[in-house]
Protein backbone atom coordinates (compact mmCIF):
# COMPACT_ATOMS: atom_id res chain seq x y z
CA UNK A 1 0.00 0.00 0.00
CA UNK A 2 2.59 2.63 0.86
CA UNK A 3 4.87 1.99 -2.00
CA UNK A 4 2.47 4.05 -4.27
CA UNK A 5 4.23 7.36 -2.60
CA UNK A 6 7.39 6.14 -3.09
CA UNK A 7 10.01 6.69 -5.64
CA UNK A 8 8.99 7.36 -9.22
CA UNK A 9 5.60 5.93 -8.17
CA UNK A 10 5.04 9.09 -6.01
CA UNK A 11 6.36 11.42 -8.85
CA UNK A 12 4.16 9.84 -11.34
CA UNK A 13 0.87 10.12 -9.31
CA UNK A 14 1.33 13.69 -8.25
CA UNK A 15 2.05 15.27 -11.60
CA UNK A 16 -1.47 16.83 -12.15
CA UNK A 17 -1.15 19.25 -8.56
CA UNK A 18 2.31 19.96 -9.24
CA UNK A 19 2.20 21.07 -12.36
CA UNK A 20 -0.84 23.14 -11.61
CA UNK A 21 0.81 25.22 -9.05
CA UNK A 22 4.10 25.25 -11.18
CA UNK A 23 2.04 26.96 -13.56
CA UNK A 24 0.60 29.19 -10.65
CA UNK A 25 4.35 30.24 -9.74
CA UNK A 26 5.45 30.78 -13.15
CA UNK A 27 2.53 32.95 -13.62
CA UNK A 28 3.31 34.97 -10.76
CA UNK A 29 6.99 35.31 -11.80
CA UNK A 30 8.04 38.15 -14.03
CA UNK A 31 7.56 37.29 -17.90
CA UNK A 32 9.95 36.86 -20.09
CA UNK A 33 10.23 38.12 -23.65
CA UNK A 34 8.80 35.46 -26.25
CA UNK A 35 11.44 35.24 -28.45
CA UNK A 36 9.81 32.49 -30.82
CA UNK A 37 6.11 33.10 -31.29
CA UNK A 38 5.96 29.74 -32.97
CA UNK A 39 4.90 27.09 -30.13
CA UNK A 40 6.84 23.73 -29.83
CA UNK A 41 4.61 20.40 -30.25
CA UNK A 42 3.04 19.42 -26.58
CA UNK A 43 4.79 18.32 -23.82
CA UNK A 44 5.46 14.65 -24.20
CA UNK A 45 5.69 12.78 -20.85
CA UNK A 46 8.66 13.20 -18.35
CA UNK A 47 11.20 10.41 -18.70
CA UNK A 48 10.76 8.59 -15.49
CA UNK A 49 13.86 8.28 -13.16
CA UNK A 50 15.09 4.48 -12.54
CA UNK A 51 13.82 3.38 -9.20
CA UNK A 52 16.68 4.14 -6.21
CA UNK A 53 17.74 7.20 -8.90
CA UNK A 54 15.25 9.95 -8.75
CA UNK A 55 13.89 12.31 -6.40
CA UNK A 56 12.98 10.87 -3.23
CA UNK A 57 9.22 11.72 -1.84
CA UNK A 58 10.12 14.71 -0.07
CA UNK A 59 11.95 15.88 -2.91
CA UNK A 60 10.08 15.36 -5.22
CA UNK A 61 6.94 16.98 -3.64
CA UNK A 62 9.06 20.35 -2.43
CA UNK A 63 10.91 20.57 -5.75
CA UNK A 64 7.67 20.54 -7.79
CA UNK A 65 4.88 21.87 -5.69
CA UNK A 66 6.82 25.74 -5.64
CA UNK A 67 7.03 26.01 -9.10
CA UNK A 68 10.97 24.19 -9.93
CA UNK A 69 11.84 22.17 -12.74
CA UNK A 70 9.10 22.80 -14.75
CA UNK A 71 9.90 21.26 -18.45
CA UNK A 72 11.61 24.16 -20.72
CA UNK A 73 8.41 23.77 -23.07
CA UNK A 74 5.62 24.68 -20.95
CA UNK A 75 7.95 27.22 -19.57
CA UNK A 76 7.73 28.79 -22.76
CA UNK A 77 3.81 28.58 -23.20
CA UNK A 78 3.08 30.05 -19.86
CA UNK A 79 5.98 32.67 -21.34
CA UNK A 80 4.04 33.26 -24.62
CA UNK A 81 0.64 33.59 -22.32
CA UNK A 82 1.81 37.27 -22.29
CA UNK A 83 2.41 37.67 -25.69
CA UNK A 84 0.91 40.88 -27.49
CA UNK A 85 0.21 38.52 -29.90
CA UNK A 86 -4.20 36.78 -29.66
CA UNK A 87 -2.88 33.80 -32.18
CA UNK A 88 -0.04 33.25 -29.81
CA UNK A 89 -1.87 33.67 -26.89
CA UNK A 90 -4.71 31.42 -27.93
CA UNK A 91 -2.08 28.44 -29.07
CA UNK A 92 -0.05 28.89 -25.95
CA UNK A 93 -3.18 27.94 -23.88
CA UNK A 94 -4.50 25.33 -25.93
CA UNK A 95 -0.73 23.29 -25.90
CA UNK A 96 -1.12 24.08 -21.70
CA UNK A 97 -4.47 22.64 -21.70
CA UNK A 98 -3.16 19.29 -23.80
CA UNK A 99 -0.39 18.55 -21.95
CA UNK A 100 -2.36 18.59 -18.44
CA UNK A 101 -5.31 16.63 -20.15
CA UNK A 102 -2.05 14.01 -21.51
CA UNK A 103 -0.89 13.83 -17.75
CA UNK A 104 -4.30 13.37 -16.40
CA UNK A 105 -5.22 10.67 -18.94
CA UNK A 106 -2.15 9.07 -17.74
CA UNK A 107 -2.90 9.06 -14.27
CA UNK A 108 -6.32 7.63 -14.51
CA UNK A 109 -5.29 4.59 -16.30
CA UNK A 110 -4.24 3.29 -12.85
CA UNK A 111 -5.84 0.35 -11.38
CA UNK A 112 -6.41 -1.63 -7.79
CA UNK A 113 -8.87 -0.26 -5.31
CA UNK A 114 -5.86 1.55 -3.11
CA UNK A 115 -4.61 3.38 -6.43
CA UNK A 116 -7.83 4.29 -7.42
CA UNK A 117 -8.69 5.90 -3.75
CA UNK A 118 -5.71 7.78 -3.70
CA UNK A 119 -6.38 9.17 -6.83
CA UNK A 120 -9.47 10.67 -6.05
CA UNK A 121 -8.25 11.81 -3.30
CA UNK A 122 -5.49 13.56 -5.09
CA UNK A 123 -7.81 14.32 -8.04
CA UNK A 124 -9.91 16.33 -5.21
CA UNK A 125 -7.41 17.91 -3.61
CA UNK A 126 -6.20 19.00 -7.03
CA UNK A 127 -10.22 20.92 -7.12
CA UNK A 128 -9.63 22.51 -4.08
CA UNK A 129 -6.23 23.82 -5.14
CA UNK A 130 -8.15 25.55 -8.37
CA UNK A 131 -10.88 27.34 -6.43
CA UNK A 132 -7.74 28.47 -3.79
CA UNK A 133 -6.05 29.61 -6.85
CA UNK A 134 -8.93 31.45 -8.77
CA UNK A 135 -9.32 33.37 -5.52
CA UNK A 136 -5.76 34.48 -4.68
CA UNK A 137 -5.79 35.67 -8.17
CA UNK A 138 -8.51 38.02 -7.84
CA UNK A 139 -6.18 39.75 -5.34
CA UNK A 140 -4.26 42.66 -5.55
CA UNK A 141 -0.34 42.13 -6.91
CA UNK A 142 1.73 42.68 -4.24
CA UNK A 143 -0.80 40.66 -1.57
CA UNK A 144 -1.22 38.05 -4.52
CA UNK A 145 2.45 37.35 -4.51
CA UNK A 146 2.50 37.12 -0.76
CA UNK A 147 -0.41 34.55 -0.69
CA UNK A 148 1.02 32.05 -2.86
CA UNK A 149 4.62 32.13 -1.21
CA UNK A 150 2.98 31.57 1.80
CA UNK A 151 0.02 28.95 0.53
CA UNK A 152 2.40 26.83 -1.63
CA UNK A 153 4.34 26.32 1.73
CA UNK A 154 4.21 22.30 2.28
CA UNK A 155 3.19 22.38 5.92
CA UNK A 156 0.26 25.52 4.79
CA UNK A 157 -1.02 24.11 1.18
CA UNK A 158 -3.08 21.20 2.43
CA UNK A 159 -5.37 23.30 4.54
CA UNK A 160 -5.07 26.77 2.41
CA UNK A 161 -6.76 24.75 -0.02
CA UNK A 162 -8.61 22.65 2.39
CA UNK A 163 -10.21 26.27 2.75
CA UNK A 164 -11.93 25.90 -0.69
CA UNK A 165 -13.06 21.92 -0.77
CA UNK A 166 -16.46 21.55 -1.51
CA UNK A 167 -16.66 19.37 1.61
CA UNK A 168 -17.87 21.10 5.00
CA UNK A 169 -16.04 19.40 6.97
CA UNK A 170 -12.98 19.60 5.47
CA UNK A 171 -13.54 23.25 5.66
CA UNK A 172 -14.31 23.42 9.07
CA UNK A 173 -11.03 21.05 9.82
CA UNK A 174 -8.95 23.88 7.87
CA UNK A 175 -10.66 26.70 10.01
CA UNK A 176 -9.14 25.12 13.32
CA UNK A 177 -5.75 24.15 11.88
CA UNK A 178 -5.24 27.58 9.87
CA UNK A 179 -6.15 29.37 13.13
CA UNK A 180 -3.03 28.27 14.45
CA UNK A 181 -1.19 29.67 12.03
CA UNK A 182 -0.20 33.30 12.91
CA UNK A 183 -0.13 36.62 9.90
CA UNK A 184 -2.30 38.05 7.41
CA UNK A 185 -2.83 35.52 5.21
CA UNK A 186 -3.89 32.52 7.33
CA UNK A 187 -6.50 35.88 9.22
CA UNK A 188 -7.73 35.88 4.80
CA UNK A 189 -8.71 32.30 4.76
CA UNK A 190 -10.53 32.80 8.29
CA UNK A 191 -12.47 35.89 7.02
CA UNK A 192 -13.51 33.97 4.09
CA UNK A 193 -14.25 30.66 6.48
CA UNK A 194 -16.53 33.09 9.12
CA UNK A 195 -18.38 34.59 6.30
CA UNK A 196 -19.39 31.16 4.55
CA UNK A 197 -23.10 30.07 4.21
CA UNK A 198 -22.84 26.76 6.15
CA UNK A 199 -23.34 26.27 10.16
CA UNK A 200 -20.80 23.36 10.58
CA UNK A 201 -18.41 25.55 8.65
CA UNK A 202 -18.86 28.92 10.15
CA UNK A 203 -19.49 27.73 13.93
CA UNK A 204 -16.29 25.60 13.39
CA UNK A 205 -14.66 28.87 12.39
CA UNK A 206 -16.07 31.47 15.19
CA UNK A 207 -15.02 28.97 17.74
CA UNK A 208 -11.26 28.24 15.87
CA UNK A 209 -10.56 32.28 16.28
CA UNK A 210 -11.87 32.72 19.52
CA UNK A 211 -8.07 33.70 20.95
CA UNK A 212 -7.01 34.98 17.58
CA UNK A 213 -6.66 38.59 17.16
CA UNK A 214 -9.65 39.59 15.18
CA UNK A 215 -9.35 41.94 11.80
CA UNK A 216 -11.84 44.53 11.39
CA UNK A 217 -12.74 42.16 8.71
CA UNK A 218 -13.62 39.32 10.93
CA UNK A 219 -15.32 42.02 12.80
CA UNK A 220 -17.73 42.78 10.68
CA UNK A 221 -18.35 39.10 9.38
CA UNK A 222 -19.19 38.28 13.18
CA UNK A 223 -21.12 41.44 13.59
CA UNK A 224 -23.86 40.52 10.57
CA UNK A 225 -23.37 37.16 12.19
CA UNK A 226 -25.06 38.64 15.34
CA UNK A 227 -27.50 40.58 13.89
CA UNK A 228 -29.11 37.82 11.22
CA UNK A 229 -32.32 35.91 11.31
CA UNK A 230 -30.94 32.83 9.76
CA UNK A 231 -31.83 31.09 6.54
CA UNK A 232 -35.62 29.25 5.50
CA UNK A 233 -36.43 25.96 6.51
CA UNK A 234 -35.22 23.11 4.22
CA UNK A 235 -36.52 19.58 4.39
CA UNK A 236 -35.54 17.55 7.77
CA UNK A 237 -32.10 15.29 7.65
CA UNK A 238 -31.47 13.40 10.71
CA UNK A 239 -27.41 12.85 10.00
CA UNK A 240 -25.96 15.45 12.30
CA UNK A 241 -22.40 16.45 14.00
CA UNK A 242 -21.42 18.72 16.47
CA UNK A 243 -18.93 21.86 17.12
CA UNK A 244 -17.67 22.31 20.54
CA UNK A 245 -17.85 26.54 21.18
CA UNK A 246 -15.75 27.82 23.78
CA UNK A 247 -17.11 24.05 26.69
CA UNK A 248 -20.35 24.10 24.66
CA UNK A 249 -21.47 21.41 22.44
CA UNK A 250 -23.42 22.26 19.08
CA UNK A 251 -24.78 19.75 17.30
CA UNK A 252 -25.24 20.68 13.79
CA UNK A 253 -27.90 18.53 11.65
CA UNK A 254 -27.30 17.90 7.80
CA UNK A 255 -29.84 20.61 6.87
CA UNK A 256 -30.39 23.36 9.01
CA UNK A 257 -33.86 25.01 9.76
CA UNK A 258 -34.47 28.98 10.91
CA UNK A 259 -34.76 28.19 14.43
CA UNK A 260 -31.72 25.84 14.77
CA UNK A 261 -29.96 29.23 13.09
CA UNK A 262 -30.96 31.54 15.51
CA UNK A 263 -29.22 30.51 18.62
CA UNK A 264 -25.84 31.28 16.19
CA UNK A 265 -26.52 34.89 16.63
CA UNK A 266 -25.73 34.67 20.63
CA UNK A 267 -22.57 32.85 19.63
CA UNK A 268 -21.56 35.34 17.59
CA UNK A 269 -21.90 37.97 20.50
CA UNK A 270 -19.94 36.23 23.18
CA UNK A 271 -17.14 36.24 20.24
CA UNK A 272 -17.60 39.96 19.85
CA UNK A 273 -17.98 40.76 23.81
CA UNK A 274 -14.71 38.30 23.92
CA UNK A 275 -12.33 39.89 21.28
CA UNK A 276 -13.97 43.59 22.51
CA UNK A 277 -12.25 45.11 19.54
CA UNK A 278 -12.83 48.72 19.07
CA UNK A 279 -14.17 48.73 15.77
CA UNK A 280 -17.29 47.83 17.59
CA UNK A 281 -18.14 50.87 19.21
CA UNK A 282 -18.36 52.40 15.79
CA UNK A 283 -20.98 49.45 14.32
CA UNK A 284 -22.94 49.79 17.63
CA UNK A 285 -23.50 53.67 16.77
CA UNK A 286 -23.62 53.04 12.74
CA UNK A 287 -26.81 50.31 13.83
CA UNK A 288 -28.40 53.26 15.70
CA UNK A 289 -27.96 55.39 12.58
CA UNK A 290 -29.62 52.77 10.42
CA UNK A 291 -32.63 52.81 12.55
CA UNK A 292 -33.12 56.04 13.24
CA UNK A 293 -33.98 56.39 9.02
CA UNK A 294 -36.60 54.30 9.06
CA UNK A 295 -40.12 53.74 9.52
CA UNK A 296 -41.24 52.92 13.44
CA UNK A 297 -42.92 49.76 11.93
CA UNK A 298 -39.57 48.89 10.52
CA UNK A 299 -37.75 49.79 13.63
CA UNK A 300 -36.27 46.50 15.23
CA UNK A 301 -36.77 48.07 18.51
CA UNK A 302 -40.38 48.59 17.58
CA UNK A 303 -40.91 45.17 18.77
CA UNK A 304 -40.15 43.15 22.19
CA UNK A 305 -39.35 39.80 20.65
CA UNK A 306 -37.05 40.48 18.33
CA UNK A 307 -33.90 38.15 18.84
CA UNK A 308 -31.02 40.35 17.93
CA UNK A 309 -32.13 43.29 20.54
CA UNK A 310 -31.20 41.42 23.41
CA UNK A 311 -27.38 41.00 21.63
CA UNK A 312 -27.32 44.32 20.68
CA UNK A 313 -28.22 45.70 24.45
CA UNK A 314 -25.22 43.20 25.76
CA UNK A 315 -22.86 44.42 23.32
CA UNK A 316 -23.93 48.25 24.01
CA UNK A 317 -23.54 47.87 27.56
CA UNK A 318 -19.61 47.10 27.33
CA UNK A 319 -19.33 50.36 25.15
CA UNK A 320 -22.03 52.64 26.59
CA UNK A 321 -20.94 54.89 22.96
CA UNK A 322 -21.73 58.46 24.14
CA UNK A 323 -21.71 59.07 20.03
CA UNK A 324 -25.19 56.77 20.07
CA UNK A 325 -27.43 59.75 21.82
CA UNK A 326 -28.44 61.46 18.56
CA UNK A 327 -29.29 58.84 17.13
CA UNK A 328 -31.20 57.61 20.15
CA UNK A 329 -32.61 60.87 20.86
CA UNK A 330 -33.92 60.96 17.31
CA UNK A 331 -35.91 57.19 17.99
CA UNK A 332 -37.27 58.66 21.00
CA UNK A 333 -38.75 61.51 18.42
CA UNK A 334 -40.58 59.11 16.70
CA UNK A 335 -44.40 58.30 17.15
CA UNK A 336 -45.38 55.87 19.62
CA UNK A 337 -45.89 52.81 18.26
CA UNK A 338 -46.84 49.16 19.52
CA UNK A 339 -47.81 50.19 22.87
CA UNK A 340 -48.18 47.00 25.21
CA UNK A 341 -49.72 47.62 29.08
CA UNK A 342 -50.95 44.79 31.41
CA UNK A 343 -50.20 43.47 34.72
CA UNK A 344 -47.90 40.47 35.21
CA UNK A 345 -47.91 38.78 38.59
CA UNK A 346 -50.14 41.93 39.89
CA UNK A 347 -47.18 44.30 38.86
CA UNK A 348 -48.03 46.63 35.88
CA UNK A 349 -45.60 46.37 32.89
CA UNK A 350 -45.42 49.44 30.20
CA UNK A 351 -43.36 48.35 26.55
CA UNK A 352 -43.41 50.83 23.47
CA UNK A 353 -41.06 51.76 20.53
CA UNK A 354 -39.42 54.18 22.85
CA UNK A 355 -38.62 52.01 25.85
CA UNK A 356 -35.17 50.20 24.84
CA UNK A 357 -33.66 53.78 22.84
CA UNK A 358 -34.30 55.48 26.32
CA UNK A 359 -32.55 52.66 28.08
CA UNK A 360 -29.91 52.98 26.05
CA UNK A 361 -29.68 56.68 26.24
CA UNK A 362 -29.56 56.26 30.32
CA UNK A 363 -26.51 54.33 29.53
CA UNK A 364 -24.50 56.24 27.28
CA UNK A 365 -25.17 59.13 29.58
CA UNK A 366 -23.02 56.98 32.18
CA UNK A 367 -25.71 56.56 34.38
CA UNK A 368 -27.85 53.72 36.15
CA UNK A 369 -31.34 52.46 34.88
CA UNK A 370 -32.21 51.08 37.71
CA UNK A 371 -32.12 54.85 39.53
CA UNK A 372 -35.02 56.06 36.94
CA UNK A 373 -37.91 54.05 36.66
CA UNK A 374 -36.31 51.34 35.10
CA UNK A 375 -37.19 47.42 36.84
CA UNK A 376 -35.33 43.94 35.59
CA UNK A 377 -38.45 41.93 34.64
CA UNK A 378 -38.67 38.11 33.78
CA UNK A 379 -40.44 38.83 30.35
CA UNK A 380 -38.47 38.89 27.12
CA UNK A 381 -35.56 37.53 28.07
CA UNK A 382 -35.27 39.55 31.32
CA UNK A 383 -35.41 43.18 29.34
CA UNK A 384 -35.62 46.20 31.94
CA UNK A 385 -38.80 47.74 31.57
CA UNK A 386 -40.87 50.50 33.21
CA UNK A 387 -44.30 50.12 34.91
CA UNK A 388 -46.46 53.30 33.01
CA UNK A 389 -46.50 55.28 30.22
CA UNK A 390 -46.77 57.95 32.77
CA UNK A 391 -43.05 56.85 34.07
CA UNK A 392 -41.67 56.64 30.64
CA UNK A 393 -42.37 59.49 29.86
CA UNK A 394 -41.22 61.46 32.63
CA UNK A 395 -37.72 59.93 32.29
CA UNK A 396 -37.75 60.59 28.34
CA UNK A 397 -38.35 64.78 29.42
CA UNK A 398 -34.99 64.40 32.03
CA UNK A 399 -32.62 62.61 29.55
CA UNK A 400 -33.34 65.53 26.75
CA UNK A 401 -32.92 68.18 29.17
CA UNK A 402 -29.71 66.32 30.31
CA UNK A 403 -28.28 65.99 26.94
CA UNK A 404 -29.48 69.63 25.54
CA UNK A 405 -27.55 71.01 28.25
CA UNK A 406 -24.34 69.27 26.67
CA UNK A 407 -25.14 70.28 23.38
CA UNK A 408 -26.47 67.29 22.05
CA UNK A 409 -29.70 67.34 20.26
CA UNK A 410 -31.67 64.43 18.13
CA UNK A 411 -30.65 63.68 14.72
CA UNK A 412 -32.00 65.08 11.86
CA UNK A 413 -32.29 64.09 8.02
CA UNK A 414 -31.72 67.68 6.93
CA UNK A 415 -28.32 67.39 9.41
CA UNK A 416 -27.30 64.34 7.59
CA UNK A 417 -23.48 64.27 9.57
CA UNK A 418 -22.10 61.78 11.66
CA UNK A 419 -21.72 63.82 15.10
CA UNK A 420 -18.29 65.64 15.50
CA UNK A 421 -18.61 63.34 18.97
CA UNK A 422 -15.93 60.33 19.15
CA UNK A 423 -17.72 57.12 20.08
CA UNK A 424 -16.35 57.18 23.80
CA UNK A 425 -16.72 60.85 24.94
CA UNK A 426 -19.48 62.68 26.73
CA UNK A 427 -19.63 66.39 25.90
CA UNK A 428 -18.72 68.65 28.81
Amino acid sequence: MQQIFSGWRLWRLAWVVPIAIGILSAMLSPAAPATNPAIPPPLKNRQIPARGKGLSPDESVRTLSIGRRVPTRLEEALTDLSSDRYAVRQRASAAIRKDLAGQLGAIIQAVGPEKKNRLIKLLRFDSQLSRWARAVLALPPRQRTAMFAWGLQSKVLPWAAGAFSSRSTRRAAAARRLAKIPGSQADWLLQRLLASGHRLVYLSAMAAVWDRPPTPAMVRIVWRRAFSTGNPMPPYDANQRSVWFHGRRIFVPKSVNFWQQSPDSGFARQLLAHWKPPELAELLVDFLRSAAQTRPLENPFSNPGMMQIPNYIRLFRLYKPPAAAPYLLRLLATPPFNNINFNFNNTPLHWDNHLTPLYLLILAAGQDPAKYHFYRSNLYGGRWLLHTQREENKDIKKMISWWKKRGVLAWTPATDARPATRPGTIPP
